[in-house]
């Protein structure tokens, strides 16, 4: 359904004709997992953890070929069996078509854009969210005091990564206050005692707020 989703949102010539209607559930473009905006970064970050050297795409997809799957999941720093860790961005994910390659291209803008300019397939769509979305996040916060202690310390971890320029300002130290006012009573420092609070945060931050956008854009 994600995949669906993708296609009719970017009025891909690929995709034109192709849905009538869509659905999805429980996540967006929109969500900071679900699109990446600096994929050349991760791609640096993969040939540097195998030390490989190439002299170009083709050569780095030649060579990426000849990689065990082990020694591949490794150097994308993606462990099977490993705790999530919170908030963590993927990296291999959809972003933005490069405008000069010779392939299908997709996404020829970020999607924000392409949805507000209006650059996607109008068709009847269904999206929702259920409610605490982010509800295994509770083990995670009981099990793991370091997550408290991380955001103790660095209230500015409140903010979401979309809007990472405004931490350490004026504005940021606003946003922490009426974050801890919704979603913590006010409270300073977060304790065992949160951890519903702390789902519902987690839930908005990274399921509803996107999910909600996308359901905005695709109907303004």
């Amino acid at each position: 359904l994600v995949g669906s989703e993708m296609c009719i949102r970017d009025r891909s010539p690929a995709a034109a004709g192709l849905f009538q209607r869509a659905l999805s559930q429980s996540g967006s473009l929109f969500n900071n997992w679900a699109y990446n905006r600096n994929p050349l970064s991760s791609a640096q970050m993969l040939t540097r953890n195998l030390q490989l050297q190439v002299t170009g795409n083709a050569d780095l997809l030649n060579q990426l070929r000849q990689v065990s799957v082990e020694r591949l999941l490794a150097a994308a720093d993606i462990i099977i069996g490993r705790e999530e860790l919170i908030f963590e961005e993927l990296n291999f994910m959809p972003s933005m078509d490069p405008p000069n390659t010779n392939e299908m291209r997709i996404f020829t803008a970020p999607p924000s854009l392409m949805a507000r300019l209006g650059a996607i397939n109008q068709v009847p769509y269904m999206i929702g969210f259920n409610s605490a979305e982010s509800l295994n996040r509770i083990t995670h916060y009981l099990d793991d005091p370091t997550i408290m202690e991380r955001f103790n310390q660095n209230p500015n971890l409140l903010i979401p990564s979309e809007w990472s320029s405004i931490r350490g300002t004026q504005q940021g130290n606003e946003v922490i206050a009426s974050f801890r006012a919704l979603y913590f009573d006010g409270a300073t420092t977060l304790t065992r005692e949160h951890a519903w609070q702390w789902v519902n945060y987690v839930s908005d931050r990274e399921f509803i707020f996107g999910v909600s956008k996308q359901a905005r854009l695709h109907t303004a």
